[in-house]
């Protein structure tokens, strides 16, 4: 992967004038900004369907970086 420091890569753009880009960014982008990762959003999703199933109690499973909740 390469690496280019921040003042690099804002200096690669042109500027348009009048015209529109898009930027992607990737899922670390968004993580950093407090929104759940994929993975954690799995585990939400099990905890809900399971609880919602009535298989487990969702209020016992709240904290899911426990790993012993998870399991």
């Amino acid at each position: 992967m390469l690496k280019v420091n921040k003042d690099t890569f804002l200096r690669s753009f042109k500027v348009l004038s009048n015209q529109s880009f898009d930027l992607f960014l990737g899922a670390g982008a968004s993580i950093s900004s407090g929104i759940h990762s994929g993975n954690d959003l799995v585990w939400l999703f099990k905890r809900e369907l399971l609880s919602t199933s009535g298989k487990i109690s969702g209020k016992k499973f709240q904290d899911l970086k426990v790993e012993a909740n998870k399991k």
